[in-house]
């Protein structure tokens, strides 16, 4: 299977700068992605001060202040074969995906997923700037087992307000 992978031109390596910032960051990359420069991490971050930052909580924080673009939230529970059909298609789709990692204290950290080939895929991390190969076996291991998430950035739609 050929390399599939997001817009690499468009796609801008943002560090990530707030500690807790993960998710922010992810979201702030993919707001440049499609062209939206007003929000950086730390603006969004203002937006979501006193609030847990979890991928159900997101879209609800957010989507009010980004009148042209919806975040989606996906549940993959338990089933990493179907979370990667969707990496793949929204992939192919040009759209990133931001996908929960295990750190090794046992705390989440995310980072977006921007390519896939074959079994492995690439995801890039915003705390030190890299894009890393996870192959099929480091992937299920690096992932959150069991409860599988997942956040996209999309623009809206024209038709719809």
């Amino acid at each position: 299977m050929p390399k599939k992978c997001i817009d690499i031109v468009k796609f801008q390596k943002v560090r990530q700068k707030d500690p807790l910032g993960c998710i922010l960051v992810n979201l702030e990359i993919a707001l440049k992605y499609y062209g939206e420069s007003r929000y950086d991490e730390q603006e969004l971050i203002k937006h979501t001060i006193g609030n847990a930052l979890s991928f159900p909580n997101i879209p609800r924080l957010l989507n009010p202040i980004l009148e042209n673009h919806k975040i989606k939230f996906k549940s993959f529970r338990g089933n990493l074969r179907k979370l990667r059909r969707y990496f793949k298609k929204k992939v192919n789709k040009q759209i990133p995906i931001l996908l929960a990692f295990n750190n090794p204290d046992g705390s989440a950290h995310t980072k977006t997923i921007i390519c896939y080939e074959n079994s492995h895929f690439h995801a890039y991390d915003p705390a030190d700037g890299t894009i890393r190969d996870y192959s099929e076996l480091e992937f299920e291991n690096e992932i959150i087992p069991g409860d599988y998430h997942a956040l996209f950035l999309k623009r809206k739609s024209k038709n719809r307000i």
